[in-house]
């Protein structure tokens, strides 16, 4: 989904409303879920950005970004300088059990 934000974005004007606009019309359409508030798809994007836009991960760190959860990937990419650095703290995330606490 971040790289899909990412691509329609670049096809939109500046200041065109695009995420706000993705936002409803997701809620609309699947009003049972949640996750898709403006501040979300931005997270989302941010997230895309974060790791993608280097080529900073392959399949196995996707496996492994996937295993933790959302709040704490957030948490992870707000506060850390690059990708190394975060890939790190997913990594001792998951070899230490930190689901409880966010870094």
């Amino acid at each position: 989904m971040g790289k899909q934000i990412v691509e329609k974005q670049k096809q939109t004007k500046w200041g065109s409303g695009f995420i706000d606009r993705m936002s409803r019309d997701l809620q609309s359409e699947f009003p049972d879920m949640k996750g898709f508030s403006v501040r979300n798809l931005k997270y989302i994007r941010q997230w895309f950005v974060f790791y993608f836009s280097k080529n900073a991960i392959g399949q196995q760190l996707v496996a492994q970004l996937t295993q933790i959860p959302w709040g704490h990937n957030i948490a992870i990419i707000s506060k850390c300088k690059n990708a190394d650095e975060a890939i790190f703290y997913v990594q001792k995330t998951i070899q230490n059990n930190w689901f409880l606490h966010i870094i």
